[in-house]
This record gives structure tokens, sequence and C-alpha cells, in this order.
């Protein structure tokens, strides 16, 4: 099984990290550093709590996500190597929240990141996740038990994954770890897994790292084909010179009469928005190695972590306060650096 270190020789692997952050904002320091330690090809979280105001970017990567209009909670975002030809394709479902990509490659490999689903998962959406393409992977957060890959009771999502797995010759791709260690419950479970439409190998591994009552789970899945590492670089868009074209370029109210003139604004529209967003933005070389957090404060994290799980098992509350008290170091080093 591999370790939290990703090798960046190993070309004909695909490298994930998916996490649930329950609430991205706050530990935004703590999981960058994760990131530039990491070097993951491509990066899932589930519950980011980010409003479209947001913003949420990492050197070296693009983002795509799906924040949630509505209310409070949720969302997905995922974030993928800009050296990886890749595009966004929206994949509608109406019991998960999802963010997908197709990577370029030969037979068109799809990658999703799905968060748990609303109630009980409808087969209709897994058959849209997967019938899209030849090749494909999806992980995340199913919210689905079952004795196949977690240690917990089975539960009816997991039955719906088991057997739709069973029945569409899957692979599933489970850390043999327990990926979810509730606050306020003395018991774990593994609700992060992979399921892969027509690859055969691959490794998960939950890992003790990070802020949240969730482990980041990695995924090392080998794919046959070579991707490129990528310089250290990022995209800076001022947004006062976009605000300014999108402004002198967009007419006010466009005349559209029939379905072909609504087309036609939608593709100048589109246009608009992509030329604008090319004109704005100019790219800044990241210059020397990836900053890393120290020893010291990675040995505190886990040490946390620890205790925060100790206290999750008896509710002994010396452990919740020393936990607590390494939580606002760490924050503090972090922010020292």
């Amino acid at each position: 099984m591999p370790t939290g270190t990703f090798n960046n020789s190993s070309c004909n692997n695909l490298q994930i990290v998916s996490w649930n952050a329950g609430g991205i904002k706050g530990k935004f320091r703590e999981f960058k550093y994760f990131i530039d330690e990491k070097q993951p090809d491509i990066v899932g979280l589930q519950e980011t709590y980010l409003n479209p105001g947001v913003k949420l970017t990492i050197p070296n990567y693009t983002t795509y996500r799906n924040d949630r209009l509505t209310h409070r909670g949720g969302s997905t975002a995922l974030l993928i190597k800009n050296s990886i030809n890749h595009h966004p394709t929206p994949v509608f479902t109406s019991t998960f929240e999802n963010t997908s990509v197709s990577i370029d490659l030969p037979n068109n490999n799809r990658f999703q990141h799905l968060s748990s689903p609303h109630g009980r998962i409808d087969t209709q959406d897994l058959n849209n996740i997967f019938n899209l393409s030849l090749k494909g992977i999806a992980v995340g957060d199913f919210n689905a038990k079952h004795p196949a890959w977690s240690q917990s009771r089975s539960n009816i999502n997991g039955s719906i994954i088991h057997n739709h797995i069973a029945n569409n010759n899957l692979v599933l791709l489970a850390p043999l770890e327990p990926t979810h260690f509730p606050y306020h419950h003395p018991s774990s479970s593994t609700l992060y897994f992979g399921i892969m439409k027509n690859f055969s190998t691959g490794n998960a591994t939950s890992i003790n790292d990070l802020s949240s009552d969730h482990n980041p789970v990695t995924f090392d899945i080998n794919i046959n084909s070579n991707l490129s590492s990528g310089s250290k670089n990022i995209n800076i868009t001022t947004w006062k010179t976009f605000c300014e074209l999108i402004h002198n370029s967009i007419p006010g109210n466009p005349k559209m009469d029939t379905e072909a003139e609504i087309d036609e604004e939608i593709q100048k529209f589109t246009c608009c928005i992509t030329s604008a967003i090319n004109l704005s933005t100019r790219t800044k070389v990241i210059s020397g190695p990836f900053r890393q957090l120290s020893k010291e404060i990675l040995s505190k994290i886990k040490i946390k972590n620890r205790l925060r799980k100790l206290y999750q098992i008896t509710f002994f509350p010396p452990y919740k306060r020393k936990a607590y008290k390494l939580q606002k170091e760490i924050q503090t080093d972090i922010k020292n650096l």
C-alpha cells in the first residue's frame, strides 16, 4: 500500500487525493501546504461550504467548483494539474453533488468527484455517471456502508452501491483503514472510496493528515498513459480589466426572436467571456522549491488528530482540550511561516 508521499516519476499512474473538508476556508493554509508537499494530479474536495464569491486557487492547478447556491453547506470542488490535458464535463445527478472532468487521453478517460448523496441513491444517477465514457473513475464520500469496504454495518446506500458494482462489472477501490471518525460518536467507518470502470489496478490509503473528522484518502491508479509534469505557475486575473472588457463588448439587450438567434447570442456571450478572461489574465511563474510545513508542524498535526480520535472513542475531556490547544498552535505556526 502506498504512503502519503507521491512518487511524481511514476508516469503511468494517476495520483488523486479526495477529502471531506467540512469547510475549507478556515483550513486553507494547512490544505495548501499539504498539496504542495504531495503534488497529486487531481484533488477532489467535498463539503467546501464555499459560496461563488470566495476564491479557491492553488498554483499549478485549475479549479472546477459546484457551489451550493440555495443554502449553506455542501458543495464540491475539483483541482487538476495544468499539465494534464482535460476539459470539464458536467453531469446531472439528482442525489449527488458532483464535479466532473474528462482527461484527454485515448479512450476518453473520465474522472468524477462525488459528495454524499441526498438520502437514498438513485441508480439512474449511477448509470449517468458511468455510461458516458468507455473508462471512468468516481471517488468521494458515498455515505454508503457495506462489509465489502467498511467495518460498520451495511446501510441501504451501501447495498445499492455494492449491487451496482457487481451487476455492471465495475471495480471497487477502498482503503483498508477507516476514513470517518465522528466527533461525538465512538465509531469509525469507511465512507470514502473509488469505483473504476475498465481500470483494473490501483491502491487507496486513508492517511492521518489535515483537520477534519474525515481523513483524506489517496488513490494511485494505473492508467497506462504518460502524464507530463508541468512547471510551477499560477494564472492571475485582473478583475477590473475583465469588467471593463465585458462592459465594452456585451450589448445590453440583444434582439432574440428565434431559437437560432438565441443560440447565436449565447455563443457570442460565451466568446466574450472567454476572450475577456484571456485578455485580463497573466501567468506568473513560481520560482524556487515548493514551501513545505516543518517536521514540527506535521508532528503536531498527527498528534492532534490522534488525540481527537482518542476523544471520539473515550470521551475523555483532557484529550479534547489538548487537541484544541494543538489546533490553535498549528494555525499560529502556519501563519508565522
